[in-house]
C-alpha cells in the first residue's frame, strides 16, 4: 500500500515537473498554455463545514459603486481599476463581506455569461463566480468559505441553482478549497495564447473528480 502511494506521488511530481518545464519553455517564445477545470459549485450544508467566521458585527451583500471604488483603490488590490471596471461593463456584480463597515472580503459573479477562459452564455438558472479576495488583516478567519456560501445561497434564492467557476489544474490550494466545498469538475479546458495576439481553447476531457498535483 505504502509502496503504491509513493509510486503515485513520484509519478505526479514527474508529470508536473515535465509539464511545467514544457509550459515555461513555450512561454519564453510567446506561447502561454494553461489548464483549467470548469467547476460546478453547489449550495452545501452550512452545518457540515461548520461555517462560522471568526468575526463579530459582519454584514453581507452586493457592494455599491462607491464601495467597489474603495476596493479598486486599496493598496492590496489584486486587480487594476480598469480590470474591475471592465467586469462591471460585462454585467458582473461584486458581493462583499464587511466588518464594522470595512470591506474584509469580496468576490464577483456574472449572471449573463462566463466571460473568462472559455466564454459561454448563461441560462436563467445559471451563474458564474470569479475573483475572490480577502484583505490581509482578515485572512485566517474562515471568511472565504462563509462568503462563498452566502453568495451561493443568495443565487439559489433567485433561481440560479447551477453555479460555475474556473480553477487552475495546478493550483493545489484552490482545488482543495473547492473539494472542501463539495464542488465537482465537469470539464478540463486547454487554454492557449499565441504571441499576445491569438487566443484559443478547447475541451480536453470530462473528469470524474479533481486530481491533486504535488
Amino acid at each position: 500500500m505504502l509502496k503504491n502511494t509513493i509510486k503515485k506521488i513520484r509519478h505526479r511530481v514527474r508529470q508536473r515537473l515535465v509539464l511545467s518545464y514544457i509550459f515555461e519553455r513555450l512561454s519564453s517564445v510567446g506561447i502561454t498554455i494553461r489548464l483549467y477545470y470548469l467547476t460546478q459549485e453547489f449550495l452545501f450544508d452550512e452545518k457540515d463545514l461548520k461555517l462560522r467566521p471568526e468575526l463579530e458585527s459582519i454584514a453581507i451583500g452586493f457592494l455599491s459603486s462607491s464601495e467597489i471604488k474603495i476596493i479598486n483603490d486599496h493598496p492590496e488590490s489584486k486587480w487594476s481599476d480598469r480590470e474591475n471596471i471592465k467586469l462591471l461593463e460585462e454585467g458582473c456584480q461584486c458581493f462583499g463581506l464587511k466588518h464594522n463597515d470595512e470591506i474584509a472580503a469580496y468576490m464577483w459573479c456574472n449572471l449573463s455569461g462566463c466571460h473568462e477562459i472559455s466564454p459561454f452564455p448563461l441560462k436563467e438558472d445559471e451563474a458564474y463566480l470569479t475573483r475572490a479576495f480577502t484583505f490581509r488583516d482578515y485572512r485566517g478567519k474562515s471568511l472565504a468559505p462563509f462568503l462563498r456560501y452566502q453568495l451561493c445561497k443568495h443565487l439559489n434564492e433567485i433561481g440560479r441553482t447551477k453555479i460555475y467557476s474556473y480553477t487552475d489544474v495546478f493550483n493545489t490550494p484552490a482545488i482543495k478549497f473547492k473539494m472542501k466545498l463539495k464542488a465537482k469538475p465537469i470539464k478540463i479546458i486547454f487554454d492557449i495564447k499565441l504571441f499576445s495576439k491569438y487566443h484559443l481553447n478547447f475541451v480536453m476531457s470530462s473528469p470524474k473528480h479533481f486530481v491533486i498535483t504535488i
